[in-house]
């Protein structure tokens, strides 16, 4: 019996029997190990403060961005032609839409960010209108469908963002339109604002006007406080 539990204590303590070359290679190996690990814990740590050394930095960059732009003095386009006026930016360029009488759609300005702000120069926010017709409807949410369904039609990866018809625009009622799409490669962000105004000029037909802003999608939020100024300052002449 002491036979053979010394027998079974000989071949558990077999494999643990170093000798010589044999125990320096196994503890050169597990020094190499350690070594490895530790190496491994240090490139970990400085890849996570990296990163989020890089993402507080985006954020402190995006919070300066638009802490500058809310600071920035403040232009008026005003178009009488058309009935509108708005507050935009001083370092951003306004481009006013070439129209004729005939036309059913009015391009009314395009205001766009400075290309520091815009390096790929997609991003803009756009002033336009739609003269209406006495057959037309002037029902916002019919309005908000058919703008839903014709971003559809000529978007790429179209998709809803937000969508309702409890906004307000230069004081009226309003729809309001979030979506994402692709374009030209680029993933972007559209939002779309859009109210009725009741006549304009000689005739009772009325307008229905809108404002339309888009950027990249990893921009869009950067450029949104001069957006919200924008869109807080837009106003529709009163017409008689």
């Amino acid at each position: 019996m002491q036979k053979n539990y010394a027998n079974r204590i000989s071949e558990l303590e077999a494999p643990c029997k170093w000798t010589g070359n044999s125990f320096k290679h196994r503890r050169h190996f597990y020094v190499q190990r350690k070594i490895q690990s530790l190496i491994m814990f240090t490139v970990m740590v400085a890849a996570t403060s990296l990163v989020t050394s890089t993402t507080h930095s985006q954020l402190v960059q995006t919070a300066l961005a638009a802490d500058t732009i809310t600071k920035q003095s403040l232009l008026t386009y005003q178009n009488s032609t058309y009935g509108v006026s708005i507050k935009y930016p001083s370092t951003w360029g306004v481009q006013t839409g070439a129209n004729s009488p005939s036309d059913t759609i009015i391009d009314g300005a395009d205001v766009s960010p400075p290309i520091a702000l815009d390096p790929n120069a997609v991003a803009n926010f756009r002033i336009a209108a739609e003269n209406l017709e006495p057959s037309d409807s002037r029902n916002l949410d019919l309005y908000l469908r058919n703008a839903i369904n014709g971003y559809r039609f000529n978007a790429t990866d179209f998709h809803i963002d937000f969508a309702n018809t409890n906004a307000h625009l230069a004081g009226k009622p309003a729809y309001a339109l979030v979506f994402l799409d692709t374009f030209n490669g680029f993933p972007m962000k559209t939002m779309v604002m859009g109210t009725f105004s009741d006549k304009h000029g000689n005739d009772n037909n009325g307008r229905f006007y809108y404002v339309q802003y888009t950027a990249e999608a990893s921009r869009y939020d950067q450029l949104l406080p001069a957006v919200h100024q924008m869109i807080n300052s837009f106003e529709l002449a009163v017409q008689t």
